[in-house]
C-alpha cells in the first residue's frame, strides 16, 4: 500500500502538533506504536529525561548492523521509497535497533546534517 502526499502532510502536521503541545489531544489518523514512539522520544528528549547522547564506534555500529542484518534488509526499500516524499524540510526516517543505535537514515540533506549533529 503506497501512501499519498496527503497523508505524509497529515502524519507530519499531527507529529509537529504533538511536539509543539506535548498532548495528544486532537491528534487523529495515527497508529498507536508511531504515538509510543513520539512520547517515548518527547519523554527522553524534549522535556530533559535523557541527559547524555552516546555515540557508538564504528564497530559497535558494524555490529548492530550484523545483528540487525534482517531487518535493515525488510526496511531499507520502504525507506527509500520514502525518500520522495521526505524532500521537504523537518522530516526524516530512520531506523534503530533496539538498543537505540540508528542503523540507516533516509531524508533530505539539510535534515540529514542536522541528525547527524545531534
Amino acid at each position: 500500500m503506497q501512501m499519498t502526499v496527503e497523508q505524509f502532510d497529515h502524519i507530519r502536521n499531527m507529529r509537529e502538533k504533538y511536539f509543539h503541545t506535548g498532548s495528544f489531544e486532537g491528534i487523529t489518523g495515527i497508529r498507536p506504536q508511531i504515538m509510543d514512539c513520539w512520547e517515548q522520544y518527547y519523554k527522553d528528549v524534549v522535556i530533559g529525561r535523557k541527559t547524555e547522547k552516546q555515540k557508538v564506534s564504528e564497530s559497535e555500529l558494524a555490529m548492530a548492523c550484523e545483528s540487525s542484518r534482517d531487518l535493515l534488509k525488510i526496511a531499507a526499500p520502504y525507506m527509500k521509497l520514502l525518500h520522495s516524499f521526505l524532500e521537504q524540510d523537518g522530516f526524516f526516517v530512520s531506523l534503530m535497533d533496539r538498543d537505540g543505535v540508528i542503523l540507516r537514515m533516509e531524508g533530505n540533506s539539510n535534515m540529514l546534517e542536522v541528525a547527524a549533529r545531534t
